[in-house]
């Protein structure tokens, strides 16, 4: 999984920044680098650890996650027993930034949090960080009732390539929502799963245009000549991402594709 981009998409980060708070300071120092050098800013994030107020608490912990200050590792984990949630949140998403891997049993706690969100940032880094030993708490969350959170653990369990996971997943091709669906369409790709082909080919017809265009892309990589007479249908789809995913699919499979064939 492309670092942070899973998160980014569920908008994780963005929901844990809504309250007006940007980083201090701001700017990035890779981990190659060693030790950060302390900086007037990063004291002053240091010291706003033990603010009273919540907000400068929240805003100080992510700006030393995102200023890879691995000394305040320390002091950032006692914030995963903060009674607010805002700041479990933040402390979680810093020892991220951090890649602390030792934090790894607080993530797995964090998929029994409250708040979805922080479920699905738990789902997406364990994932990340190839947490074999989180495969067994994932795989109920495939029924979870929020729908962000049923799409990041889909994509968790195909990226840790629980093949335990694959009739879950299958069962995710029906849920209510297209997120869903997209990321479980998408996962059976990732698994090259031929046994789910028919249902692949069922979402084809799907409502929503990117499941639709997903569902091409992976039967093309499963090399399901089937379909090509979908496909065809597809370059004149009202939707340009489809139209666009036939045509490749088409080319990838080995028949050309002529202009006059395309919609405009």
């Amino acid at each position: 999984m492309e670092k942070i981009l899973g998160l980014l998409k569920l908008g994780v980060f963005g929901w844990m920044m809504g309250w007006g708070l940007g980083v201090a300071g701001g700017g990035q120092v890779s981990l190659a680098e060693g030790p950060t050098k302390s900086t007037p800013a990063i004291g002053a994030m240091r010291a706003n650890l033990n603010s009273p107020n919540v907000h400068l608490r929240i805003q100080a912990i992510v700006g030393l996650g995102c200023r890879k200050d691995r000394q305040s590792i320390p002091a950032i984990r006692k914030f995963l027993q903060d009674p607010d949630s805002r700041v479990r949140a933040a402390a979680l998403h810093a020892l991220y930034d951090l890649e602390d891997r030792d934090s790894l049993p607080a993530f797995r706690q964090a998929l029994k949090a409250a708040e979805p969100e922080t479920r699905a940032l738990a789902a997406e880094v364990l994932a990340e960080w190839n947490d074999q030993k989180a495969i067994p708490l994932l795989r109920p969350l495939l029924k979870d009732p929020e729908p962000d959170v049923r799409a990041a653990v889909v994509e968790s369990l195909g990226q840790l390539r629980d093949q335990e996971s694959i009739p879950g997943i299958r069962q995710a091709l029906r849920d209510e929502e297209p997120n869903v669906r997209f990321a479980a369409v998408r996962t059976l790709g990732r698994f090259r799963d031929h046994h789910s082909i028919p249902l692949l080919r069922n979402a084809l017809q799907d409502k929503d245009s990117q499941v639709r265009a997903m569902a091409i892309r992976v039967l093309a990589i499963l090399e399901d000549r089937q379909s090509m007479t979908e496909f065809q249908k597809f370059l004149q789809d009202p939707d340009e991402e489809v139209r666009t995913a036939a045509a490749q699919a088409l080319r990838h499979l080995g028949q050309p594709i002529s202009r006059s064939q395309e919609k405009p």
